[in-house]
């Protein structure tokens, strides 16, 4: 005769946790990110690959580029090609839905 088991998952304290345990990683994968984006950042005058960090919010992680223009260098506008060098470094770390780079570099 086989055993069996009822298994209840509560959704909100199973994200909870799993933001919990997996908040280092996480970390360790954002400073990865910035050193990628800052190699492959361009440099006129070094105003937005200094800006790339990344910066937490109580469980939360996020990469950040601080320079006034660095929505224009990142994305592109009409006139120039984006340049994503955040949005590329990122990619390999999981699924992006955010806006996408104009023509490409």
């Amino acid at each position: 005769m086989a055993s069996r088991a009822r298994v209840t998952v509560y959704r909100d304290q199973a994200r909870r946790e799993a933001l919990e345990h997996s908040f280092d990683g996480r970390v360790e994968a954002a400073g990865e990110i910035v050193d990628r984006a800052k190699s492959a950042a361009p440099v006129y005058s070094g105003a937005f690959r200094g800006s790339i960090d990344f910066e937490t919010q109580g469980d939360r992680v996020f990469v950040v580029a601080e320079d006034e223009d660095s929505m224009y260098i990142e994305y592109g506008t009409e006139d120039t090609p984006a340049f994503a060098a955040l949005t590329e470094s990122a990619r390999p770390y999981g699924k992006y839905r955010g806006w996408q780079p104009r023509g490409g570099r």
